[in-house]
């Protein structure tokens, strides 16, 4: 899996710290960039959103997907306060994306 350079966390930077050992800090604005397949609003991350028509429904890994890529362009090595949300526009449609909070390692 190439997510493996960039943490998912749920919790906050503290957690994160405290799991890996490590201190991180938040991305300055100045090093956030915009990008056209997701958007930083101040230094929360926003995958676009997804739509599925599948049968089987939205799947969580593409939106991880888009996340690690989001992440990595903004220079990031984990994302904290991480979440994937998924809703019914109409039956048989799906939508989704992924939110959080890119962090790096404290140099």
């Amino acid at each position: 899996m190439k997510r493996k350079d960039i943490i998912f966390c749920q919790g906050d930077k503290k957690e994160l710290e405290e799991i890996t050992g490590k201190e991180y800090e938040y991305l300055p604005p100045k090093e956030v960039i915009r990008w056209k397949e997701g958007s930083i609003f101040q230094t929360f991350l926003q995958t676009p959103e997804l739509k599925s028509e599948s049968k089987r429904g939205m799947d969580a890994r593409n939106i991880e997907e888009q996340m690690y890529d989001s992440a990595k362009k903004a220079g990031a090595d984990a994302i904290i306060h991480y979440s994937v949300e998924t809703y019914m526009l109409r039956p048989g449609i799906i939508m989704g994306y992924g939110l959080g909070t890119p962090v790096k390692i404290k140099k």
